[in-house]
């Protein structure tokens, strides 16, 4: 089910145009364009949401998208480096440390996002479950 996207599924249905139209733009709301979307996640998706009315369904999601939370968080940070080589995050009881070179800077939290392969470059203390 990963390696077909529901776009795809769908066209196999033979559905009647305006049945697939209503269908699309459902999957479209709740989750992405049909074409992006790995049969396999909608499945899950569906079974986990399951008898979940679509009112509650919107009362947990931020209205304006994912974009609005990285937006909120941005405003509230106080510096910002690019292009600076994280080597090494400590963890204590009075915060987070994070290594930049030789330059280590202070926080109480750390937001990490990293692809793996650049995760693995960086000491982490304690280190990760």
């Amino acid at each position: 089910l990963d390696q077909i996207n529901v776009s795809s599924w769908l066209d196999k249905q033979n559905l009647p145009s305006t049945a697939r139209q209503l269908i699309n733009q459902q999957i479209r709301t709740r989750y992405d364009e049909p074409s992006r979307l790995s049969l396999l996640y909608y499945a899950q998706q569906s079974r986990v949401y399951r008898g979940v009315s679509d009112r509650d369904l919107r009362a947990s999601r931020l209205v304006g998208g994912s974009p609005v939370l990285a937006q909120a968080l941005v405003k509230q940070l106080k510096t910002i480096k690019t292009n600076s080589p994280v080597s090494a995050i400590t963890q204590d009881k009075d915060g987070v440390t994070v290594k930049v070179g030789s330059v280590g800077y202070q926080a109480d939290y750390v937001v990490l996002a990293v692809p793996l392969r650049a995760l693995n470059k960086i000491q982490m203390t304690p280190a990760l479950d």
